[in-house]
């Protein structure tokens, strides 16, 4: 019989993560010594399966459930539209995915032309219709050294649409951000996403400028302090992310966002470093590791109620929002049938179309810039042959994924299997001990949370 399923155990109890019904049970001690040991007696399971539980798995087939709406999605449905105006940046901060550490991607010298982002926009808009509204976001490289273009699309975009709300966004470093610029994104109702890595003695070790290898803290807070004289109302619209290093002082870090006039209240999100593509893997130092396990405690005192929200970095304040999301993704989901697909790939496209500087389709900005990942053009429009193959990624490690008792946890997309130009089921599975991980992770601690009656209902 193929019934998969998780046991896990907290100070105060015992558990088994169903995969089938997707559900988690507390169970006795006994009978999770008994799951445990991988062989359970006939009677134990009965008991289970006559409330619907340890079914043997239905599963036969790796299909994605929004594969056959795969066309109609991206023909009519597109949400976002990221263009990216520039490969060209002037910082080169030296954790930066396109700052020659990892494979695939390194700033380089290319502009898009109007031409491209028109036909981009045309792109969207034709392909959009069953959108209530439209959203249409500048990327780099630095995409404030391509201001005049940017100004072009928000004109040209706002002639083509007239019955439906144009939300506008920009992730920037900042620098640039003159006056004039921010008056423009202010009245233009642009929200900014500014990277900034906390207090200058943290942001200047790996944000500098490209020519001089100055960091570039001083310049940003000027930036914004004269945003805040003359614009301050246009502040509610600038969140930051900051990127915690190898060598950061969490501590420090969340103190400067706890209590800097510019941040402190301010939407920001914190992200380690990213390790995929990554040439050379560092790790964190073990004082990191511990205060930001302190912290992850103090965010389950503030769920409790047991601390005030002050105590948190914004960093945890973030991760609230992910183990929720984690608890509803399994809350009402059914029962596992003979199709399926492991969580992880969205409808490549479909909630973000990244279009690169030389008009070619990407799911999102954050996989690797490779032909394998390329997904249609601005000539020829979708590759729906590529979107599917995207979407579908756990065929690529088929006989793993059914046996895998994460399978309906799982947060892999495409973008993980990503290796020398190829979608590798090698590099997909090194990818399965850290997601599987991560899984069991949150799950005791949706445990643990109930257990000291957290309600996840709640708002």
């Amino acid at each position: 019989m193929d019934i998969y399923y998780k046991t896990l155990k907290t100070p105060k109890g015992f558990y088994v993560y169903d995969r089938q019904s997707n559900k988690l049970l507390q169970i006795t001690e006994e009978v999770y010594n008994e799951l445990n040991s991988g062989k359970p007696s006939n009677e134990t399971l009965q008991r289970f399966q006559v409330k619907g539980f340890l079914l043997e798995s239905k599963l036969e087939k790796i299909e994605h459930p929004d594969n056959e709406l795969l066309k109609q999605s991206l023909n009519n449905k597109l949400e976002y539209l990221l263009l990216q105006v520039t490969q060209e940046c002037n910082l080169r901060c030296h954790y930066c995915v396109y700052g020659g550490g990892y494979e695939n991607r390194t700033h380089s010298s290319k502009e898009m032309d109007f031409e491209t982002a028109k036909k981009a926009i045309d792109f969207y808009v034709d392909h959009s219709r069953q959108s209530e509204k439209l959203s249409l976001g500048f990327y780099g490289g630095e995409p404030l050294l391509k201001m005049d273009m940017i100004k072009e699309c928000v004109r040209y975009i706002k002639s083509k649409v007239f019955d439906r709300k144009i939300s506008f966004n920009m992730t920037t470093n900042g620098t640039l951000l003159t006056l004039e610029r921010a008056k423009y994104l202010y009245e233009n109702g642009f929200n900014v996403v500014i990277s900034l890595d906390g207090a200058q003695e943290d942001h200047d070790k790996n944000r500098v400028f490209k020519n001089s290898g100055l960091g570039s803290f001083d310049c940003i807070m000027k930036n914004l302090m004269r945003i805040k004289e003359y614009f301050p109302e246009f502040l509610k619209d600038i969140s930051f992310n900051t990127v915690l290093n190898y060598n950061c002082d969490f501590s420090c870090v969340k103190s400067y966002y706890n209590t800097n006039e510019i941040v402190k209240d301010a939407n920001s999100m914190f992200n380690l470093v990213e390790e995929n593509g990554a040439r050379n893997i560092k790790k964190y130092s073990s004082k990191f590791v511990v205060e930001y396990r302190y912290e992850q405690f103090l965010l389950f005192m503030y769920m409790l109620k047991k601390v005030n929200a002050e105590v948190l970095s914004h960093s945890q304040l973030t991760n609230l929002v992910a183990y929720k999301e984690f608890y509803n993704q399994m809350k009402d989901s059914g029962l596992l049938g003979k199709k399926g697909h492991h969580n992880g790939p969205c409808i490549p496209g479909g909630r973000r179309l990244f279009v690169s500087c030389t008009g070619e389709f990407y799911p999102c900005e954050r996989v690797p810039e490779e032909p394998v990942m390329q997904i249609g053009n601005i000539k020829d429009g979708f590759d729906y042959d590529a979107c599917e193959r995207l979407l579908n990624i756990g065929r690529i490690t088929e006989e793993q994924c059914k046996k895998c008792w994460a399978f309906r946890l799982c947060s892999q997309c495409a973008g993980r299997a990503c290796e020398n130009g190829e979608l590798s089921k090698e590099k997909k599975l090194k990818s399965c001990k850290e997601s599987k991980a991560m899984a069991l992770d949150k799950l005791r601690v949706i445990c643990m949370l109930k257990e000291f009656q957290y309600d996840f209902e709640e708002e």
